[in-house]
């Protein structure tokens, strides 16, 4: 009787949800209309930064946070991220389609950006990455990472990932690295004064099917908080080191 019970409840809830739970014709044409909008901004936006042409592939209406409760019909917020291509380059601008405007930000600098910063690291390392994760930037940094306001002109790399203290949070920077590499004694000299405010982890593996079998899932949270290392990820990984707020702090397992 319980079961029928509960299964009356959640058939009542689909059916809800199948007739009720989905946006009018008013709020899609609203969207619709943010969307719009939001390509034309984006647009004239990289016109006036960057001075090139360029064309909308997709976008997508960013909707407001209802954490924690859920709401599967979320406002839109009225901002929009708008993908786009120039030169076969793609990327994304996020601005607002409520207006006209060319305030916005964007990723189109976001290898340049990683580039430059990793060289500097390798200064310090003296040995490249086997792969890395670089996050920074305002709002999903995770999605979307690197959209920022700031023109990067090659020597202002700590305003480019810094570009607003609010949302140093949101830089992360994870390398991983195969061999047998000395992390310990990294001094990092020249890259400290760029990466001091946010967070940058290390890890090495001996072999790349140790690599291979680190569960990358939710890398960075393990990074940064070493305690939620299972067992097994801890016989693949030699060390880790840790950099938090211009810190170092050294993991042997």
């Amino acid at each position: 009787m319980k079961k029928r019970v509960i299964l009356s409840f959640f058939m009542v809830f689909v059916l809800i949800c199948l007739t009720g739970c989905r946006y009018t014709k008013e709020e899609k044409d609203t969207m619709e209309q943010y969307k719009i909008q939001a390509e034309e901004n984006a647009i004239n936006y990289i016109k006036e930064k960057y001075n090139i042409s360029s064309e909308v592939i997709s976008s997508e209406a960013e909707l407001e946070n209802t954490d924690p409760i859920p709401n599967i019909t979320p406002d839109p917020t009225g901002n929009v991220y708008v993908k786009m291509k120039s030169n076969n380059k793609e990327f994304y601008v996020y601005i607002t389609g409520k207006e006209t405007s060319i305030i916005g930000k964007d990723n189109y600098q976001y290898n340049e950006i990683v580039n430059d910063l990793l060289n500097l690291i390798q200064k310090d390392t003296n040995v490249a990455p086997y792969n890395y994760q670089v996050v920074y930037g305002f709002e999903d940094s995770f999605n979307y990472p690197g959209l920022i306001d700031v023109y990067y002109d090659g020597t202002n790399l700590y305003n480019a990932i810094h570009f607003d203290d609010r949302y140093d949070q949101g830089l992360y920077v994870n390398l991983n690295y195969i061999g047998n590499n000395n992390l310990e004694n990294i001094v990092f000299s020249n890259s400290s004064q760029i990466i001091n405010k946010g967070h940058i982890s290390l890890i090495n593996f001996s072999t790349v099917d140790d690599y291979n079998n680190f569960s990358k899932e939710d890398s960075i949270s393990k990074v940064y908080y070493s305690y939620l290392l299972t067992d097994e990820d801890k016989q693949v990984i030699d060390n880790i080191l840790l950099i938090k707020e211009g810190n170092k702090e050294y993991f042997d397992f």
